[in-house]
């Protein structure tokens, strides 16, 4: 699908998110709390979908790339873990944010910093201690979940193809790293060549390079297509309805 028709359903699929909020669920632990965890990751990704169409009428294509990236990642966590919503991954899942929150507290100790409470910390501390499972690679977790889903999603590829969760890693998540960091080659949407020497530099406005609101709303698509497979919301129908 072509840039613009994929782009114009970010509304229609956003709003057919919203319509499947807010929702209650009572969690006892990592043995039930998939629908819960699929309805919070999906609900981030609704308002940073929205925000990227936002981004869209004002044609700040470098800005919604980098939101772009983060509904990817939630893209993967999410299909990563449908497709095997049991305790022991979701137990890694949460072990994997723990490692992380420790991680950024000890960098902000050194300097002088305490993002947690000694009390907390040591909390933090023998939680992760107690679980089990190794570190996440976001473009593991994205092949994991093709082997999974291939096949199973409209138009799903093996993690092989472009269309797949492993594909959209190397033409969205990863092409887009150039924007998203401080590169020369992000430069590239707020500097014009006036001359072989003389270079001006503007606010960004009217950019289109490799526009990413077409992906950004497939990738969207996917995830609630896999939320629709586990969860029975929303319909596949209505899913497929936001493209035509």
């Amino acid at each position: 699908m072509t840039e613009s028709p994929a782009a114009d359903a970010g509304r229609r699929l956003v709003a057919l998110a919203e319509g499947c909020l807010p929702q209650e669920f009572v969690v006892t632990g990592d043995e039930d709390a998939w629908p819960f965890i699929a309805a919070g990751l999906v609900s981030r990704m609704t308002t940073t979908l929205a925000t990227v169409m936002d981004l869209r009428e004002r044609r700040r294509a470098t800005d919604a790339s980098i939101l772009a990236r983060s509904i990817y990642e939630h893209a993967v966590h999410l299909a990563w873990l449908a497709a095997d919503p049991s305790a022991s991954r979701v137990e890694r899942w949460r072990r994997h944010d723990i490692h992380s929150r420790l991680k950024a507290d000890t960098d902000a100790r050194e300097h002088g910093i305490e993002l947690f409470t000694d009390v907390e910390r040591a909390r933090q501390q023998a939680e992760y201690d107690r679980l089990q499972g190794a570190p996440l690679q976001l473009a593991t977790l994205a092949v994991e979940a093709d082997k999974h889903w291939a096949g199973k999603l409209p138009d799903m590829q093996e993690h092989t193809e472009a269309q797949s969760f492993r594909g959209f890693y190397a033409m969205l998540y990863r092409d887009y790293s150039a924007v998203a960091h401080p590169s020369l080659r992000g430069l590239n949407s707020v500097i014009e060549d006036l001359s072989p020497t003389c270079r001006r530099v503007r606010l960004e406005g009217g950019t289109e390079w490799k526009l990413p609101y077409g992906k950004a709303s497939i990738v969207f698509a996917l995830a609630l297509y896999v939320t629709n497979a586990t969860l029975r919301w929303p319909s596949r129908s209505e899913i497929g309805a936001a493209f035509k």
